[in-house]
């Protein structure tokens, strides 16, 4: 399951960089601001006879500071932290992983601020 050894490889990461708590299932009782891994998509992307994957992998920022500062400053740390960068995977290689875009907006609540960040790898099973 090379995803969810990407995914892990992510987490491990950005939990050395960030300050706020990464999130594969939000708790009940969590405080702003957090990082969610929200999805991922994986193709097929053989090259030279070799099998490879590329994964997208869509993150979501959330905070209660009033305005979009702090959602572009953890977006920033993000893009910072994963361009062009190898994390090391338990199973499988990573050989590329590069932030690819953010975006910020107002939740619909009127007060939440959510960033969407997607990074691209591509990994070797």
């Amino acid at each position: 399951m090379s995803s969810l050894d990407l995914q892990k490889a992510i987490v491990t990461l950005l939990d050395g960089v960030l300050s706020c708590p990464v999130y594969d299932d939000v708790p009940d009782d969590a405080q702003y601001p957090y990082v969610v891994v929200d999805a991922d998509l994986v193709s097929n992307s053989r090259a030279l006879d070799q099998y490879r994957e590329t994964v997208m992998v869509y993150l979501s920022i959330w905070s209660d500071y009033a305005g979009r500062k702090e959602v572009k400053q953890i977006a920033d740390t993000i893009r910072t932290a994963t361009e062009n960068t190898c994390p090391a995977m338990d199973s499988g290689v990573c050989e590329n992983l590069r932030f690819e875009r953010v975006t910020t907006s107002k939740d619909v609540d009127g007060t939440t601020y959510t960033g969407r960040v997607t990074l691209r790898a591509i990994i070797r099973p």
